[in-house]
């Protein structure tokens, strides 16, 4: 006798049969609808809803619709492939959005009690192509990788610099070696970034399993690459080189066969178009973390995956239960004098920067004379409801009735990590680069190095107050969050209404500062 044991016994689309219609040779069928409703797994939870007002919410179907509205520039030349950048920049707020709900599922384990387990939640991008995963990775991580140059590479550039001492002395004609950069990554950062002792963030996919470099002496790529599947595999277990993973951003790697027990969150920054492929990446984070009933009813307690950007159509997914209690509804430490030693009490003031006062060699914008720009809600959604659906959808999935409780979800740990005296510094920032890029002397490195140096604590705080009057004078929020300029797609369209304004700060700019 040949018995099969299969988790997918049914037709996939294109095979001339209904997709998600079982094979007629099944016997048994305990599928994973029942799995779900019997409670040993965890529940899925998709965007039904948003504030865009799409018949599917735009983080449901998230490559279909950034792909959809891409302009012909924004693919990469003579292949059917969106350029890696446009998309991280589009995907963005998604982004944001879900890692804040993994932040909040990551707090509240956190306050575990002494003895209890603290295995971080984690969370997986999966990606359409490598150059796509090397972005979110880089962005996330904050991990680059820059090549030491050899030293004539270093004496073409630095010339009769006097720093050229410091460089080490190489053996000419030396191949110039990759070396590992950590930063800050842009979502945060304190959680999610990579360190030098400990990394949070790992990215794995075929090619990166292929040019795997070691940075321990005497190990080759294949013991590198045999490193980050022992990563990979032991994610979420205590003791293990996997036991700090968060994040993890994959392409094709983690649709089946891998069972790690505390993935809480997936984002799908790719195309799914059979429901058999978004049932393999799902099922990625539906293994249970806690197994024990509980006392009172002797049933599993509800343990949830948040999805995006996977349309999965065939199976019950709900929000989280409306009566019980959630990590924000925790009773807060208030703290504050005693009544009798109020005469001594401190106070420390909301810092939000330091900036130098100038009385000479200023620059002037003409804020009023720029156009206005309008936030626009149901471009970019600010608020998606998430709820349970049971049995196949045909047609829009927010048309479908939803008796079951359901929960917005926003961006406000993306808000709360960004302020916008923070966003208005990097914007500040991003305009002054392009300054310097325009005026700088490029025959010489060392006298543009210079430049930079003594121009750029002078043109900050000007470019801060500048920004900071446009934010507040020339921005149609239409009831959005100030902080929803700190996404990339905001800022673009705020580039094309500055242009001008722009390109007159530089004329003056280069007068002023520039003539040393």
């Amino acid at each position: 006798m040949c018995v099969d044991l299969s988790a997918t016994p049914f037709y996939i689309g294109g095979s001339g049969h209904s997709e998600g219609s079982p094979f007629p040779w099944l016997v048994s069928d305990f599928g994973l609808v029942d799995a779900i409703e019997s409670g040993i797994v965890k529940i899925p939870r998709l965007p039904v809803s948003d504030t865009t007002g799409r018949p599917d919410p735009k983080y449901f179907q998230l490559w279909r619709t950034i792909t959809g509205q891409l302009q012909p520039g924004e693919w990469n030349p003579g292949k059917r492939k969106p350029k890696a950048d446009v998309i991280y920049r589009e995907a963005q707020a998604a982004l944001n959005q879900l890692a804040g709900q993994w932040k909040e599922k990551f707090e509240y384990i956190q306050q575990a009690a002494p003895g209890q387990e603290k295995v971080p939640p984690v969370l997986i991008v999966v990606c359409d192509n490598t150059d796509i995963a090397d972005v979110f990775y880089r962005k996330i991580s904050g991990e680059s990788c820059e090549l030491i140059a050899t030293p004539a590479e270093a004496e073409q550039v630095l010339g009769d610099d006097p720093d050229a001492d410091d460089v080490p002395k190489k053996k000419r004609g030396a191949k110039s070696k990759p070396k590992v950069v950590y930063g800050r990554g842009e979502v945060f950062p304190d959680l999610l970034s990579n360190t030098a002792e400990r990394q949070y963030t790992v990215r794995i996919d075929s090619k990166l399993l292929a040019e795997a470099e070691s940075t321990q002496p005497g190990k080759t790529k294949s013991d590198a690459a045999e490193d980050l599947r022992r990563i990979i595999a032991t994610v979420g277990r205590i003791g293990e080189p996997g036991e700090h993973i968060r994040c993890v951003v994959s392409v094709s790697m983690l649709t089946e066969g891998w069972d790690a027990n505390n993935v809480t969150h997936i984002l799908g920054v790719r195309a799914f178009e059979s429901q058999l492929l978004c049932e393999q990446v799902v099922g990625r984070g539906l293994r249970r973390m806690d197994y024990r009933p509980d006392p009172a009813t002797g049933l599993l307690t509800e343990e949830y995956v948040d999805v995006y950007g996977i349309p999965f159509s065939v199976i019950p997914y709900k929000g989280r239960p409306s009566n019980t209690s959630t990590p924000e509804d925790r009773p807060k430490n208030v703290v504050w004098a005693l009544e009798e030693r109020k005469e001594i009490r401190m106070e420390f003031p909301v810092v939000e920067g330091y900036v130098f006062a100038l009385r000479r060699n200023t620059i002037r914008c003409d804020i009023d004379g720029m156009e206005q720009l309008a936030l626009v809600p149901n471009r970019e959604p600010t608020e998606t409801v998430v709820a349970m659906k049971v049995g196949y959808v045909e047609g829009p999935i927010s048309s479908a009735v939803m008796p079951f409780p359901t929960e917005k979800q926003t961006r406000a740990e993306f808000y709360e990590a960004n302020h916008i005296g923070t966003i208005s510094f990097e914007i500040a920032k991003r305009i002054i680069d392009r300054l310097l890029t325009a005026s700088g002397d490029k025959s010489s490195e060392k006298r543009a190095r210079v430049l930079r140096l003594q121009s750029r604590h002078q043109l900050f705080p000007q470019v801060v107050a500048m920004v900071t009057q446009f934010l507040n004078r020339k921005i149609d929020y239409r009831g959005c969050s100030a902080e929803e300029v700190g996404l990339d797609n905001t800022q673009d369209r705020l580039w094309s209404v500055c242009r001008i304004a722009l390109s007159q700060m530089m004329m003056r700019a280069s007068h002023h500062y520039f003539l040393y």
